[in-house]
């Protein structure tokens, strides 16, 4: 065998052993990213849909009359009728 045999055989063992990597590791994680970003373009989509929601409801909320919560200061204490001693 000579040594142009010799490197014509390392390089084909090199270009064999980066196709397997590709074919072993690379490959399935670059199919798992494409799942992964269909699942992220989904949820953006849940989240507009929420935000608009939110928008809508905060709108709808503007438009109604606010209450006036009672407090306990201005609210009168029930006391029972008493006759005036005088």
């Amino acid at each position: 065998m000579t040594t142009r045999d010799r490197i014509v055989i390392i390089v084909l063992s090199a270009l064999a052993v980066v196709a397997a990597a590709w074919l072993l590791a690379v490959a399935p994680e670059r199919e798992q990213a494409a799942k992964i970003g269909a699942q992220v373009s989904a949820a953006r989509s849940q989240l507009a849909t929420a935000e608009s929601s939110v928008v809508s409801a905060r709108g709808a909320q503007a438009g109604m009359r606010p209450r006036t919560p009672r407090s306990s200061a201005s609210a009168k204490p029930c006391r029972p009728a008493r006759k005036c001693r005088r």
